[in-house]
């Protein structure tokens, strides 16, 4: 529909629904991941939580395509205050041998709130108008907001009360990390990297390979998957019911991190079998955008979504193992800068791009479908090389602090 309304290439669109997004996100986010390591994570979250919420909102009243892309910037700052401070704030509370699993709990989380926006959006969108639809799902943010304020004013107090007894209004997360800038050992483990050699780390520079190569086949269909049904196969009515699947998205995270953890009972490096496991729903993906009927189609992008993004939640743990304590909230916010500039950044742009090429080429209706396959093959083979290398060298770069 927005496409529709302000006359939008594909190229547009996805530069509208990912780089937009993706360049501010990622950039703010290593700043957030910066002040995640030095302030109330919780209030971060709070701060966040409300200004995703009007920045949604203000997508509601758009005219231009400016002002959409203006809203998208301002949604990706807001974003990347959370997602640091949240993967931080639950790393320090979990030990290592539950945290694949904690990490896809959030993860599942977030595929619930994914699965509602369709089938709630998607509904009204199709009913009244997207920007009723926008209103709508950003609406809740502002409740959640409200109760998180609460509880980070308690945060607030008891960080207070600690600065108060440590006698100087320094915090210890600050101690530890002018200990670890002056190449005092981060941890006990004598494996645990010296000050910022963390971030030298090849298993951690492995992951992120593999991972923004997931997020590209990821961001990537999430952005085309509904032109497909609308414009392919001119069933529009069966996007807002795409929704369902990403409550099986969710249990499927659940499932991949537990998995992920009973693995390492018998090696960490066995932890990256799961993503290995995800990318058996690239044929789904493909099958899906070459069928000739819109209910395998359908289908088809419903098993892809099932096992292509069930390793979220892993993603997220996984590299808080390569990473002294100190730095948690900026290795995650390194991993989300990363994926959000290939994944978000680069697929949805790449793949519109080729299918605007393609279709000048006079390949028409199959033009965007060959674009989407091009991009998802090419990301898979890149992901399941860089995750068997990681597995070979996990136990010599792990620190599982």
């Amino acid at each position: 529909m927005i496409r529709e309304v302000f006359e939008l290439s594909q190229f547009q669109l996805g530069l509208l629904y990912g780089t937009a997004f993706s360049v501010v996100y990622a950039v703010s986010g290593l700043a957030m991941g910066w002040l995640a390591d030095r302030w109330s994570r919780v209030g971060l979250i709070t701060i966040g939580v409300l200004g995703w919420s009007a920045a949604s909102l203000s997508g509601a009243f758009a005219q231009t395509f400016g002002m959409l892309v203006a809203g998208r910037l301002a949604l990706g700052v807001f974003q990347s205050m959370l997602s640091p401070a949240v993967h931080a704030y639950m790393a320090d509370r979990f030990d290592v041998s539950r945290r694949a699993t904690v990490f896809s709990i959030y993860s599942s989380a977030i595929f619930v709130g994914i699965a509602l926006s369709f089938l709630i959006g998607g509904s009204v969108a199709q009913w009244l108008d997207w920007r009723w639809a926008m209103a709508i799902v950003a609406a809740p943010g502002f409740v959640i907001a409200l109760g998180l304020w609460r509880v980070a004013r308690t945060s607030f107090d008891v960080e207070r009360e600690s600065w108060q007894e440590d006698g100087g209004g320094v915090s210890d997360v600050v101690d530890i990390q002018a200990d670890v800038e002056s190449g005092v050992e981060a941890s006990a483990d004598s494996n645990a990297p010296l000050g910022p050699t963390w971030i030298t780390n090849p298993s951690l520079w492995l992951h992120l390979v593999g991972f923004s190569a997931m997020a590209m086949i990821g961001y990537t269909m999430l952005a085309f998957m509904g032109s497909i049904l609308a414009v392919t196969h001119d069933r529009p009515d069966l996007i807002p019911m795409l929704g369902w699947f990403f409550f099986g998205v969710a249990v499927m995270n659940i499932v991949s991190g537990r998995f992920a953890d009973r693995l390492a009972n018998r090696s960490g490096a066995l932890r990256y079998i799961p993503a290995l496991v995800a990318l058996l729903g690239v044929p789904s993906y493909v099958g899906g955008v070459f069928a000739a009927s819109p209910t395998a189609t359908f289908w088809l992008f419903g098993l892809g979504l099932w096992l292509c993004s069930s390793y979220n939640g892993l993603a997220a743990g996984l590299i808080q193992m390569y990473v002294p304590d100190s730095v948690r909230g900026q290795a995650s916010a390194l991993y989300l800068f990363v994926i959000s500039m290939v994944g978000l950044g680069i697929g949805p742009a790449l793949a519109g791009q080729l299918a605007d090429t393609f279709t000048t080429q006079g390949f028409g209706n199959q033009a965007l479908p060959m674009a989407l396959a091009v991009v998802i093959v090419g990301a898979s083979i890149l992901a399941a090389g860089a995750f068997l290398i990681a597995i070979q060298r996990y136990d010599k770069d792990a620190v599982e602090g």
